[in-house]
């Protein structure tokens, strides 16, 4: 992850009550939930089955990025 898309440690966000309605937001948090769905539901594991894992791990870590992107760009400091 990009120093841009980094927290700063104990930085201080506040939301309107809107924000986590958003349906944009929403969206990525549920992309999220579905990624993690399908990469750990595999019990035996073949050769494919790595492959569709390492495409999934990487769509959740670029997800999650622009999650928190999202989110410090609809958020400010208190």
């Amino acid at each position: 992850m990009s120093d841009e898309t980094k927290l700063i440690k104990n930085q201080q966000l506040s939301f309107n009550d809107d924000f986590w309605i958003d349906p944009k937001l929403r969206r990525k948090l549920e992309k999220v939930d579905i990624l993690q769905t399908r990469l750990y539901k595999h019990n035996a594991l073949t050769p494919d089955d790595y492959k569709d894992m390492l495409k999934d791990a990487d769509a959740l870590y670029n997800t999650a990025c622009e999650i928190v992107d999202y989110i410090q760009e609809e958020s400010y400091p208190e």
